[in-house]
């Protein structure tokens, strides 16, 4: 995991500790088209937080490997977080893909993720 977690550093290093945002439309939070903002940190950070409120809904998740929190995400102005991205090498490739889950759907599935951060149009400001 250590390796991962490394790798998920060097990937979302330019975010971390910063304040991040991107418009979307909402299709991935299964939610609406909005401004999100991205709270991107240290991922030994985030998996310890998500382990410490959400374990029960981590059952079919591999964060001991292939799967590793770079960000959770709020609207815009709002301190609620309710979904976070995570790095996923689970299907065995070199880069990465980013999956995206909320506080009400856990799920892995290709309708939630885009190929790379790229993808989001995140925005430092």
């Amino acid at each position: 995991m250590a390796n991962r977690i490394d790798q998920a550093k060097k990937i979302a290093g330019e975010y971390i500790g910063k304040s991040v945002v991107a418009d979307l439309d909402g299709r991935l939070f299964e939610h609406r088209a909005a401004r999100f903002a991205f709270r991107f940190a240290d991922p030994a950070k985030l998996q310890a937080e998500l382990e410490e409120g959400y374990e029960d809904y981590l059952q079919d998740w591999d964060l001991s490997g292939t799967t590793v929190p770079v960000a959770a995400v709020s609207m815009a102005g709002q301190k609620s977080e309710f979904a976070w991205l995570f790095l996923d090498w689970s299907e065995a490739k070199e880069a990465p893909r980013v999956l995206v889950t909320t506080t009400d759907r856990w799920e892995i599935a290709d309708k939630y993720s885009v190929a790379n951060l790229g993808e989001l149009g995140l925005q430092v400001v």
